[in-house]
């Protein structure tokens, strides 16, 4: 009887470890500071969180991307069951049906990929950035082709933004500063504007692909209205709420295309006519305690705000009056938050563990 006592209990131990991820799916046990990366996924708007790292194979035992250190994580624009996981040092992974199951993008190899975008008119389309290079498959991640590289190794390519009205137009940043153009889906590139600071982000307008948002030098935002042409400062508010710091995000909302948010590592802003105006949402910590990675909001209701601090998640349901903690099973930092466009209980979370 007694045996039989250690035995059960012996069982429970390890469905509890299994069902937290502190075991490989080899089955043999590691530090969890190991294997509690990759993507975790909520189907509840963020009350229970689960790793979703599963990469089948031809071979029958399935591999993981649960030991893999986040570097991108982007939805496609027209799937949102199909995303793509670049990993640090180990490449690209997709997946079509919603993060059940990865593949890997065998034609990029093991490069950090740096920056992704999808065409929203063909989901085939795909362009990533990886070091000073530029890739681009037409099929879906079967086969990839070099498009750009920069003869300086050390313009490392920091963004890449499709035209959503016009697939043909790409833009790409690297890192001495040039926003960098091509009409022609990659067979031809001309510097259309020299900031002279690093690039960090880009954003474009959901309804007017002549607009677009840059981060720059990760403190500074700027706005053109001429696809690229000219800019101009548009940080101001960041002053005026004290909240200058690492900008993290740039919101704006093809539903709502008058609503944007704008989030630093200190706070958030929102706008709900288009930038004149600006409010701060209150957080529970102070500005100089908010630590904040990355915030989304709900695409078909704005009240719904979440953001990310380390390994803390925050949910507001009432537009940031109220906030509701809660903690992420990994000893890794989370970066990117996604919202499902269409099934806004879906929430993705890239985590980041850094590396000596």
């Amino acid at each position: 009887m007694f045996k039989k006592n250690i035995l059960f209990i012996s069982l429970l131990i390890t469905v509890a470890l299994l069902s937290s991820g502190c075991v490989n799916i080899s089955g043999k046990k590691k530090d969890i500071s190991q294997i509690d990366g990759g993507v975790f996924k909520t189907v509840s708007k963020g009350q229970v969180w689960k790793q979703k790292n599963l990469i089948p194979t031809n071979i029958g035992k399935p591999l993981t991307l649960a030991n893999a250190n986040y570097s991108v994580l982007k939805i496609d624009p027209s799937d949102h069951n199909a995303l793509y996981y670049g990993a640090v040092g180990n490449g690209l992974f997709y997946t079509y049906d919603a993060g059940n199951n990865w593949h890997k993008a065998s034609g990029l190899g093991n490069i950090t990929v740096r920056a992704i975008d999808i065409d929203s008119t063909d989901k085939c389309n795909i362009f990533a950035a990886g070091t000073n290079r530029v890739f681009r498959t037409t099929d879906c991640s079967r086969a990839w082709e070099r498009i750009y590289v920069d003869n300086q190794a050390s313009a490392l390519v920091d963004a890449v933004l499709v035209d959503h009205f016009d697939g043909n137009n790409i833009f790409i940043t690297v890192a001495r500063g040039d926003l960098i153009k091509s009409s022609d889906r990659g067979e031809s590139w001309q510097t259309i504007y020299r900031f002279k600071k690093r690039i960090t982000k880009l954003a474009m307008d959901p309804l007017d692909s002549r607009v677009m948002y840059a981060i720059i030098d990760r403190s500074s935002i700027y706005k053109s209205i001429d696809g690229g042409v000219s800019w101009e400062r548009f940080d101001a508010a960041l002053k005026e709420f004290k909240l200058e710091s690492i900008v993290r995000e740039i919101l704006l909302f093809k539903e709502n295309p008058k609503l944007m948010f704008i989030a630093t590592q200190k706070g958030i802003l929102r706008s709900d006519d288009s930038g004149a105006a600006w409010k701060q949402i209150e957080l529970i910590p102070p500005e100089k305690n908010a630590a904040i990675e990355s915030v989304a909001v709900n695409p078909l209701n704005e009240k719904e705000i979440y953001y990310i601090s380390g390994n803390t998640f925050y949910r507001s349901i009432d537009g940031g009056e109220n906030w509701t903690p809660s903690k992420i099973i990994t000893t890794r930092t989370g970066k990117k938050l996604i919202v499902d466009p269409v099934d806004p209980r879906i929430i993705y979370l890239g985590v980041w563990r850094q590396t000596k």
